[in-house]
């Protein structure tokens, strides 16, 4: 079933599109939607992976009442960052993404 659409100025009706551009248009949307759908699944999982790192680094600082080293080589690893994260901090020691964070602890993810 077709909607009219209507002209903010004049509030006249729109000829409705003929079929194929409907079905053109419907295609168009199913695939926009599909894809947000499925990048806002991806994105979520690596907003939670850079939230559960910097976690880690946080814990790390409470802990042992210290700040970090920089770590700027980004690293994906980590059971070999500075300081060593995994396993004691965080169980995953690989990521999808690198980190890298400052002297403060403040940590940014590179994917």
């Amino acid at each position: 079933m077709w909607i009219g659409l209507l002209l903010s100025t004049g509030c006249e009706q729109i000829a409705p599109p003929n079929q194929n551009t409907q079905g053109d248009l419907a295609a168009t949307v199913t695939a926009h939607v599909t894809k947000t759908l499925e990048s806002s699944t991806f994105d979520s999982t690596l907003i939670t992976e850079a939230q559960t790192v910097q976690s880690a680094i946080d814990l790390w600082m409470v802990e042992t009442g210290q700040l970090p080293s920089a770590q700027t080589d980004i690293t994906d690893d980590l059971s070999s960052s500075n300081p060593a994260l995994s396993p004691m901090y965080i169980r995953k020691s690989l990521t999808e993404c690198g980190y890298s964070w400052d002297s403060a602890g403040r940590t940014t993810q590179h994917c």
